[in-house]
């Protein structure tokens, strides 16, 4: 008795299109399967409209509003059940080592937003905290404009860190029933 084998170059019943296609859709089912799924930010649950009292952070505070408007919460200037307010922020860019001529090879770029989450009556659902993001890149000297453009980008990743983790923060707070809020407090900080 002859038997064909099911994988190898004679197999005619599966190619290999097909056999990748099954690989990934089993991948796929078996991720939906453990509970898997893309993080996404629920601020609606408990609290239907937001504030944002920025104080003249600038910086962060665009790209904070998009993520707030994405969720689709609405942001209201006065009256909102749910205020964030950010109440300072600073970089510091700092010398991370220097080369065998003492002249700096790597700089350390941080970022911090101290920030707070209160009711519109006052009360802190999040007490004042710090989140900071800490991102190193290295100084070529023999391009400058390259390394003022790598510095540029990572001010900008820092910026998406922060916000993820105010975001994070805010989705904490509003899982939490109005009537019996606990503060949270803290520092936020990471890589």
């Amino acid at each position: 008795m002859l038997v064909q084998p099911m994988f190898g170059p004679s197999c005619k019943t599966l190619s290999r299109a097909t056999l990748a296609s099954f690989v990934v859709a089993l991948l796929l089912q078996s991720l939906g399967g453990c509970g898997f799924h893309l993080r996404s930010w629920e601020l609606g649950n408990e609290y239907e409209s937001v504030g944002l009292d920025a104080r003249g952070n600038q910086e962060i505070e665009a790209p904070l509003r998009a993520a707030l408007e994405n969720v689709g919460v609405p942001l209201l200037a006065t009256g909102a059940e749910l205020v964030l307010e950010l109440l300072d922020s600073d970089e510091e860019l700092r010398t991370a080592s220097v080369s065998g001529s003492a002249r700096t090879a790597e700089y350390e770029l941080i970022q911090r937003v101290r920030f707070a989450v209160r009711t519109a009556q006052g009360a802190y659902l999040a007490k004042p905290a710090t989140a900071t993001a800490t991102r190193r890149y290295f100084l070529d000297r023999g391009n400058l404009v390259g390394s003022n453009e790598e510095q540029s980008l990572l001010r900008r990743e820092l910026r998406t860190e922060l916000v993820r983790r105010i975001m994070r923060v805010l989705n904490t707070v509003s899982r939490q029933p109005k009537s019996a809020p606990e503060a949270l407090t803290g520092e936020l900080s990471g890589q």
